[in-house]
């Protein structure tokens, strides 16, 4: 018989990344301290990262970032935890083993750039990080935990705002938007080489479904949620936000 539980939890106004380790599942009390089953917060406000059990909103752990960090995502990949130091004075990525809260490494990015949105890829091999403020994105190998870019998205400008990094399903493809630049870009993760790039005024988040046809955007500045086909690169508006 399944069971259901719903949980109530305060949360700091000031919460960015999130990320779920491991199945949503109702853990007996001796597994209740895994790091299955825990959904781990960034927050700006207290520069700090938190896990919480999933199933009853109890605190597993804080781990502390670096001084006056914003720590402003995170994503899980091959048992480690990806974290952005946006606003650290070097910027960088910080490694973290959610079992220990132990930072095993940063791996530092251009100074002046942001490491802002952090994604996997399908199965974790990848870790792409928008550098907002750049034309930048940084995609990190996690076998060697060492920076493939970072890759310049457009080497005529340096106006672009790189926001998300979300890698096809194959993980072959990475696709960014930049919303200084309105646009959508496709490029290879381990070169960099681009692919194509298309206008979308206002683009800033997106998501890829499974089959990789579609893309779904966010148009924030106007206020509307588009779909993309990814075959032939056209957009529409779907939804009013």
């Amino acid at each position: 018989m399944t069971q259901h539980r719903t949980v109530r939890a305060t949360f700091p106004a000031i919460l960015i990344g999130i990320v779920l380790i491991g199945s949503f599942v109702l853990a007996s009390d001796q597994n209740r301290n895994s790091v299955n089953g825990t959904i781990w917060v960034a927050n700006r406000g207290t520069h700090t990262i938190r896990g919480f059990d999933a199933v009853t909103g109890a605190i597993v752990r804080t781990v502390a970032m670096a001084d006056n960090s914003q720590p402003g995502d995170l994503a899980y990949a091959k048992g480690y935890l990806y974290v952005a130091e946006e606003f650290a004075t070097a910027p960088a990525v910080a490694i973290v083993d959610p079992e220990t809260g132990q930072i095993v490494g940063r791996i530092f990015v251009p100074a002046g750039s942001r490491p802002h949105h952090v994604h996997a890829s399908n199965g974790g091999n990848l870790i792409g990080v928008g550098l907002f403020g750049t034309d930048l994105v940084a995609v990190i190998d996690t076998h060697t935990n060492q920076l493939l870019g970072p890759w310049d998205t457009n080497p005529q400008t340096t106006n672009g705002r790189i926001h998300a990094a979300v890698f096809s399903h194959d993980g072959r493809t990475l696709y960014l938007t930049s919303d200084a630049t309105n646009e959508v870009i496709a490029i290879d993760p381990y070169d960099g080489e681009l692919f194509w790039r298309m206008t979308v005024a206002g683009a800033h988040e997106l998501a890829v479904t499974h089959n990789g046809k579609i893309a779904y955007v966010t148009r924030r500045t106007a206020n509307r949620l588009a779909v993309i086909d990814l075959e032939d690169r056209t957009f529409e508006d779907v939804a009013t936000l």
